[in-house]
């Protein structure tokens, strides 16, 4: 009887902290890192190298069970060597997001949308550019479908798809990526 019991409380338990990682008060941080780097022939003779990196860092609070909110600020840069011109990209963003998990379990869904602002500079060098630099700003949103799972109590790892539109002064662009990344989730659920 004494090992049912102590069996029965050990499966509350367990439960009962799965269910905290999404409860009211609890915090969530993390994010994303990727890098790429590849060489490409244009032709038979025109090298190409490319290289770029992207850190997207986030931090959200649980307004109510399930539902957090918070800021993410992702950065990018790029370079493009074509020939001897060279052209760099970076982007800085400040979104604002909600997150809702449709359960508290180790694999939890859920579903996300951001709002936010980014800033890109582009600069462009060498022949025929001879140093151009151009910069312009946009809004962008995204609503996406994720599935974080928890290797831990409070450690999960999340891939989510987004798809994403932004405007800017020169026309409106749309995208689907998928991003994977890891999450903490911290402090005392209520």
């Amino acid at each position: 009887m004494k090992k049912i019991l102590f069996a029965l409380v050990i499966c509350i338990g367990l439960g009962q902290m799965a269910h905290a990682q999404t409860a009211k008060g609890q915090w969530l941080a993390g994010g994303g890192l990727s890098m790429s780097v590849n060489r490409t022939t244009i032709g038979n003779s025109i090298p190409s190298r490319n290289f770029g990196f992207s850190l997207s860092p986030r931090v959200g609070y649980f307004a109510f069970n399930r539902l957090a909110v918070g800021l993410s600020a992702p950065v990018s840069y790029s370079r493009s060597q074509f020939d001897a011109s060279i052209t760099t990209f970076s982007t800085l963003t400040a979104n604002a997001f909600a997150r809702y998990y449709f359960q508290s379990a180790k694999w939890a869904p859920f579903a996300q949308g951001e709002l936010g602002y980014s800033r890109r500079r582009i600069n462009m060098s060498g022949p025929p550019f001879g140093g151009a630099l151009d910069a312009d700003s946009q809004v962008n949103y995204s609503l996406g479908l994720g599935l974080a799972y928890f290797v831990a109590p409070q450690v999960a790892i999340e891939g989510i798809l987004n798809y994403g539109s932004n405007r800017n002064f020169s026309g409106d662009g749309n995208q689907l990526d998928f991003q994977v990344g890891l999450m903490l989730y911290l402090g005392r659920g209520r």
